[in-house]
């Protein structure tokens, strides 16, 4: 009985947080289409570029972006992805709290994991590259010897189980730490068929093909359910991609090429396109890049306003030209107090008027003048602390009952 109380208050528990989380899928806003955007972008190596380092992955080609965080890694799984974040949850933290866009692309490592055709093509490619070592695979039967000893095998409904539970809890704990739109990409078919390399295989490689093609939908079908229950928009690679596979990924490979990661970060341009724009902050300097980080000027545009500038130029300029010239010589002890109190005025217009404008940036670029305890991670605790505290209260009543029942 007590377990299956505890039971009870605990799934309460879980309604209500899974209700307010409801809540906080709001409708998103981007920056003016004028402002950089801050993108902070977790997936594998699709995300990271391949082969790493590189900044020529589709983050890095969003329209006006300025920065990417990127969080997980090349090879990375969802389960890799959900460790790497609880695992630097103060720096996803805080680096999903300045983003103005986060994107999130994993999935295809599970699947190729899942199936069998990451380990098939990783035989496959050493052979397939050149075309002596294929012909004498396929003459001394290693080739039938590799399809054979790697079968390829369908997902199973717990395999999609486990994907969709890991996803759905990056993209729930990426919701609670961002206040941003949440992109999320489905994937694609990473199996080209070239003829004369399909041909010299027997047609493997269309068998391939079509086996992906066979698998790839049910994971899709994954993804769209988390982006419908998130509220994260799901954009559509696999059909971005399988429009023109032999220009979209590279030869041999399974990775985009540069043209590929570009369409893929069209994809992302549209949904910030069709979003609505916060509010321009007329306080906000443009002159500045991403965290207010001195940038070089544009034309026309200058740091501090040129009005308030003149005055305290002009002002001095000429008090030299008339009286320190001849003033000092004649009354030297009486007049040098007159001219001191506009030249001790002169550091006190300078040094207060930088120092409110950078002031009030770093603000801004935090996102919000309110504490840190009016985010949604707050909002969690207080409401789960209230709820247990709720349950742990009508837990008492009722054994105090049950003891008072069982004494009579």
């Amino acid at each position: 009985m007590k377990s299956r109380r505890l039971s009870i208050i605990f799934a309460l528990m879980v309604l209500f947080n899974a209700i307010f989380a409801g809540f906080a899928f709001a409708e998103e806003t981007v920056p003016p289409k004028d402002e950089k955007l801050k993108v902070v972008a977790l997936g594998d190596s699709i995300t990271f570029g391949y082969p790493p380092p590189s900044t020529t992955a589709f983050p890095d080609y969003i329209a006006n972006v300025c920065k990417v965080d990127k969080f997980g890694g090349v090879g990375a799984t969802t389960a890799d992805l959900g460790s790497a974040i609880v695992g630097d949850i103060i720096n996803f933290s805080n680096k999903a709290k300045q983003a103005d866009v986060v994107t999130i692309n994993i999935g295809s490592n599970d699947f190729l994991g899942a199936t069998g055709v990451g380990v098939l093509l990783k035989k496959l490619q050493p052979i397939a590259k050149d075309q002596a070592t294929l012909q004498a695979a396929i003459a001394n039967g290693d080739l039938a010897k590799i399809f054979a000893e790697n079968p390829l095998t369908p997902l199973t409904e717990e395999q999609l189980s486990t994907y969709k539970m890991t996803l759905s809890t990056i993209v729930t704990t990426t919701d609670t730490q961002a206040d941003a739109p949440i992109i999320l990409y489905n994937l694609y078919n990473p199996i080209v068929v070239d003829p004369a390399l399909d041909a010299a295989l027997g047609g493997k490689l269309t068998e391939l093909h079509s086996f992906v093609e066979s698998q790839l939908p049910r994971v899709n079908n994954v993804i769209n359910e988390v982006g419908s229950i998130s509220g994260a928009e799901v954009v559509n690679a696999y059909a971005t991609i399988n429009a023109n596979p032999a220009a979209f990924i590279i030869p041999g490979d399974i990775h985009p090429t540069v043209a590929g990661h570009k369409a893929l970060a069209k994809l992302a341009d549209n949904v910030i396109a069709s979003l609505p724009t916060e509010e321009p902050d007329e306080d906000k300097n443009p002159c500045h890049g991403c965290n207010n980080d001195p940038v070089e000027e544009p034309e026309g545009c200058s740091q501090t306003p040129p009005d308030e500038e003149e005055p305290p130029v002009e002002e001095p300029g000429e008090n030299p030209g008339e009286q320190p010239g001849e003033n000092p010589p004649t009354d030297g002890p009486k007049e040098n107090p007159t001219p001191q109190p506009p030249a001790a005025e002169q550091p006190k217009a300078e040094t207060p008027k930088p120092t409110p404008v950078k002031a009030q940036a770093k603000v801004l670029t935090s996102g919000s003048e309110l504490p840190d305890t009016a985010t949604p991670v707050y909002n969690y605790l207080v409401i789960g602390l209230a709820l247990a505290f709720i349950g742990m209260i009508t837990f008492g009543i009722q054994q105090y009952h049950q003891k008072r029942n069982e004494s009579i």
